[in-house]
């Protein structure tokens, strides 16, 4: 299970970008994630291909690994 006892958030999700790369998926509250830690990776996915992220919606676990931002 995926626990954020001692660390800070983004810390721990950077440990993982290291174990499993700079795109990875996590299961949280039942629902997958994917993460995408690496500057590469995110311009492709913002830019390169931002048209199939747009229609994207919020949900309530993005917001908590984002600090509701």
């Amino acid at each position: 299970a995926l626990q954020f006892k001692n660390k800070k958030r983004h810390q721990h999700l950077m440990d993982l970008a290291s174990q499993y790369g700079a795109v990875y998926k996590i299961n949280m509250l039942g629902k997958p994630i994917v993460v995408v830690s690496g500057q590469k990776e995110l311009h492709e996915m913002l830019v390169t291909k931002g048209s199939h992220f747009a229609g994207r919606v919020k949900n309530y676990i993005s917001g908590i690994l984002s600090f509701g931002e």
